[in-house]
């Protein structure tokens, strides 16, 4: 069964994943005018540069000040576009691997069911054109694996994927995170506890791999262990309501 996935997974990979038809340039229009008056007249501004702009570094710069004019607006999407616009313009790795990795970002925070759609699919194809250009670069199957599970709701096909990763780098920090992480979602508290520890040995301060070790080791009913991540979880985290959510936790473990 396993293998007959595998197969259809290989095929699958080889197919561009269709985004579907929106007009993101109207879209860009409406968002630009909710902009402040500084930075939709700077982006004009630098819109009416690349229209007449005949040289391809001077696009690449116009694309980049713009994309950073969306960030600091908080505007991932048309951040994502932009940097797309890089890619396209001086094709590399590193660029495409930017922005795909801003559609990913745009793709986890946009609430809009078509937008998503768009940017997960935009993500998708930008991590497979990286590993198409870098066949060794496990961060880019990590990104698609990501996007695949956590955007596109393909979560096996993601799985298989990060199983790949950890094959050639049993001790890459990012996809051991997810699977420990999958691993406690489904109730696999002893793979998740092998996975979480491997990230922790490597990055100690990893709060998210501190937090579901934490959540691993309650599901097995060691409240001491779950407790000890817990409280480290707590004293490094910088969110003072997940402090908060973390210490009521705490308590309620403590109690029962």
């Amino acid at each position: 069964m396993e293998e007959a996935f595998l197969k259809m997974q290989k095929a699958a990979g080889q197919t561009e994943m269709k985004a579907p038809e929106i007009d993101f340039e109207s879209i860009l229009a409406q968002k630009l005018k909710k902009l402040s008056k500084l930075a939709e007249d700077s982006i004009n501004l630098q819109l009416q540069k690349l229209a007449v702009s005949k040289d391809a570094p001077e696009k690449v710069l116009l694309y980049k000040s713009i994309s950073e004019i969306w960030d600091q607006n908080l505007a991932a999407g048309p951040s994502a576009y932009y940097k797309e616009q890089v890619d396209i313009v001086q094709p590399s790795y590193k660029n495409c691997i930017t922005a795909a990795e801003q559609y990913y970002i745009a793709g986890k925070v946009e609430r809009d069911s078509t937008l998503h759609s768009w940017y997960s699919s935009k993500a998708a194809n930008l991590y497979q054109k990286a590993i198409e250009l870098e066949k060794d670069s496990l961060s880019a199957k990590v990104g698609l694996a990501k996007t695949n599970i956590e955007l596109k709701n393909e979560v096996m096909k993601g799985v298989f994927m990060l199983r790949d990763v950890v094959a050639a780098d049993s001790t890459h920090s990012e996809a051991n995170l997810v699977l420990g992480r999958l691993s406690v979602f489904s109730k696999q508290y002893d793979k998740a506890i092998k996975r979480l520890k491997n990230v922790v040995k490597r990055e100690p301060k990893n709060t998210e791999a501190l937090y579901y070790l934490g959540e691993a080791y309650y599901g097995l009913g060691d409240r001491e262990k779950a407790l000890a991540n817990f409280e480290k979880c707590r004293s490094l985290v910088e969110s003072p309501a997940f402090k908060r959510e973390l210490d009521k936790y705490i308590e309620s473990i403590i109690v029962n």
